[in-house]
C-alpha cells in the first residue's frame, strides 16, 4: 500500500499517482472517484498539521504543499475547499504563534550585536 503521508525526504507517491490518474482520466466518473479519496483525508492532513509535537507537523507539510499544488489547476474552487484551504492557513497562522512562556528578553538586543 501507498503512503498517505510521505516523510521528508521522499516522493510524493501518492499524489503524483492521483494527479496522473486525474489529468489521464478520460471518465469523470473516475476522476471524481479519485478526487473524492484525496478529499477525504484533507480533515487528517490539518489534525496533523496542528499537532503540537514539530515531527508530527512536519512530516503531512509536503502532502500539504502537493495538495496545494492540485488545487491551483482547479478552477473554481467550491465551498468545502475554500473552507480547507481556510482552517490549512489559520492551522499555519496558530502554528506559528509564540508559546505563551517564551521569552523575548534573553539579553541581547538587535541593535547591540557587533558586525
Amino acid at each position: 500500500m501507498l503512503p498517505l503521508f510521505p516523510s521528508e525526504g521522499q516522493d510524493p507517491v501518492l499524489i503524483k499517482f492521483i494527479h496522473s490518474r486525474l489529468a489521464k482520466a478520460k471518465e469523470e466518473e473516475e476522476a471524481k472517484v479519485i478526487f473524492d479519496a484525496l478529499h477525504s483525508k484533507i480533515p487528517l492532513m490539518l489534525k496533523f498539521l496542528g499537532n503540537e509535537d514539530d515531527d508530527v507537523s512536519g512530516a503531512v507539510t509536503k502532502f500539504a504543499h502537493d495538495w496545494l499544488t492540485l488545487l491551483k489547476q482547479l478552477s473554481p474552487l467550491t465551498g468545502t475547499l475554500k473552507q480547507y484551504v481556510k482552517e490549512l492557513l489559520y492551522t499555519v497562522i496558530n502554528k506559528m504563534k509564540y508559546d505563551e512562556s517564551y521569552s523575548f528578553d534573553n539579553g541581547v538586543s538587535f541593535y547591540t550585536l557587533d558586525y
